[in-house]
């Protein structure tokens, strides 16, 4: 992504609130260590713009969503997801926007007005078709972006609820496919934008 393109896409001046909203299923065992790269690679990008960052993970598998922990360092952040294993789930449907909202509602996300959500999942939703108009106008009106990482061990198509909720926010989602990565986010049908 590039320092300067981080700062920007961020509106990033001074500290900025990073969540990690992780689905932990069975179906993810094969994607976990991808997730991990992912983030440390954000990571990176994000200390090297000089910014300083509060960190959210929030995990789901259903039927558990949570816990949601609050890390002040990438060290304490990188040794957890470490130690992450999937659990439970698998049936290419999971509670993503209650995980969403898990750490969308966590004080040190929602006061920051710089802040971002990173979502990693490879299933559907099966929460999002009721609370997509809530995530979209809470996070417009925090200032957030939801960006979702999508993979496509569990299922080939992609959740619109998904699409919608980047869209509005400023996001993107990508595919992550036969080890390339597609920026799906104006070539899935999602419903019109939605305004506070």
């Amino acid at each position: 992504m590039g320092d300067k393109k981080f700062e920007e896409l961020l509106h990033l001046d001074k500290k900025v609130a990073m969540a990690f909203v992780i689905d932990t299923s069975s179906s993810m065992e094969n994607d976990m260590s991808h997730v991990r790269e992912y983030i440390e690679q954000l990571l990176l990008e994000q200390e090297r713009s000089g910014v300083s960052a509060v960190y959210i993970v929030t995990t789901y598998a259903d039927p558990v969503i949570g816990p949601t922990k609050v890390f002040r360092s990438s060290s304490s952040l990188v040794g957890y997801l470490n130690s992450l294993s999937v659990r439970i789930g698998g049936d290419c449907e999971e509670k993503t926007c209650y995980g969403m909202m898990n750490a969308m509602y966590n004080a040190n996300f929602n006061r920051k007005g710089n802040a971002a959500m990173y979502v990693f999942t490879d299933a559907g939703s099966k929460d999002c078709a009721m609370q997509t108009t809530t995530i979209i106008r809470t996070l417009q009106w925090t200032k957030a972006s939801a960006y979702f990482i999508i993979f496509d061990s569990c299922r080939l198509n992609i959740d619109p609820n998904y699409v919608q909720i980047a869209r509005n926010t400023g996001g993107f989602c990508l595919l992550v496919r036969d080890n390339a990565v597609y920026n799906i986010t104006d070539t899935v049908t999602a419903r019109s934008r939605v305004t506070p």
